[in-house]
Parts: structure tokens; C-alpha cells; sequence
């Protein structure tokens, strides 16, 4: 595998939602359901009120093209749903809102959406950046840069077969 050491390394969400992210065009359609995404929230949300210093979610598997960009081989469904929330609790320079996204994908998102407005309208707003500070510095991510889409994919296959 030609695995790109330097950028093989556990990542803040900030970091990585400020990399050059794209969804190329053989990335299945964003599709995580309404349970899915209240878990990613109610995890999440439960780890910043237990004081959790640092909680991992997964990995990502990004394929580096030339131009330094990076294509998300692995992790697109809760890269969005991270970007949905985030968005919702304020942060409007999400890059990963502003790819263009089919139709069945917009609804889900359009759902989603609704779904985690609803949830962090409950929170007061002073928690409400709180946790925002704490989905941004605390939650990780396992980042895995290949230079090869061809080892991109085999990774992605060895990691979702197991």
C-alpha cells in the first residue's frame, strides 16, 4: 500500500474538515438515516457532557490526488452529518455543504437537517458553543492518506470486510 506516512495520524475535526475535501463522482449517495444521525449526535453530545477528553470517531480514508486535494474514499457519510451539525450549532464554513450532491441526497440531508436544528435548538446557547468548541477539538478521527486510489479502495475493502 502506498500509504502516505507523514499524513497516517489521529486528526481533530476542525483539521480535517479544513482540508481540501471532495466527494468524487463514485461515491454512493449520502444516505445515513434519521437514527443514525440522532446517534452520531446523542454519542457525541454525551461524551462532551461526560467530560471525555477525546472521543474517536472511526476512521477516514482519503485518496491525495497531485493537485492536493483529497478524495474521501471512506467516511463521507458521517463526514456530512458532522458538517450538518456543525452547521446547525453555527459554523457556516462547512466546504463539504457546498459539493454537489444528487437529489436523494439533498432530501437526506434536507432531513437530517431538520432533525439536528430540532436537537441543538434544545441545547442553551452557551452549551450550544460549548459543545460545538468540543465536536471541533476533542472528537478525532483515524486519517488514512493513500496517493493511489487503486490502494484506497483495497484499504476500504480490507477495513469493511472484517
Amino acid at each position: 500500500m502506498t500509504l502516505i506516512q507523514e499524513e497516517l495520524k489521529i486528526t481533530k475535526i476542525k483539521d480535517l474538515l479544513t482540508m481540501d475535501l471532495t466527494l468524487p463522482s463514485y461515491q454512493r449517495p449520502y444516505s445515513w438515516s434519521v437514527k443514525s444521525t440522532n446517534t452520531l449526535f446523542i454519542d457525541t453530545y454525551e461524551a462532551f457532557k461526560d467530560g471525555i477528553n477525546e472521543y474517536r470517531l472511526g476512521s477516514v480514508i482519503l485518496h491525495k490526488e497531485g493537485s492536493g486535494k483529497y478524495n474521501i474514499v471512506d467516511g463521507q457519510q458521517r463526514l456530512t452529518t458532522l458538517s450538518i451539525l456543525l452547521y446547525c450549532l453555527g459554523d457556516d464554513r462547512q466546504s463539504m455543504l457546498k459539493e454537489k450532491y444528487d437529489k436523494l441526497s439533498n432530501d437526506v440531508i434536507v432531513t437530517n437537517f431538520g432533525v439536528l436544528y430540532r436537537r441543538t435548538n434544545e441545547l442553551p446557547n452557551k452549551e450550544r458553543q460549548k459543545y460545538k468548541d468540543y465536536l471541533l477539538n476533542q472528537c478525532t478521527t483515524v486519517q488514512i492518506v493513500t496517493n493511489s486510489e487503486q490502494e484506497a479502495f483495497q484499504f476500504f475493502d480490507s477495513q469493511n470486510s472484517r
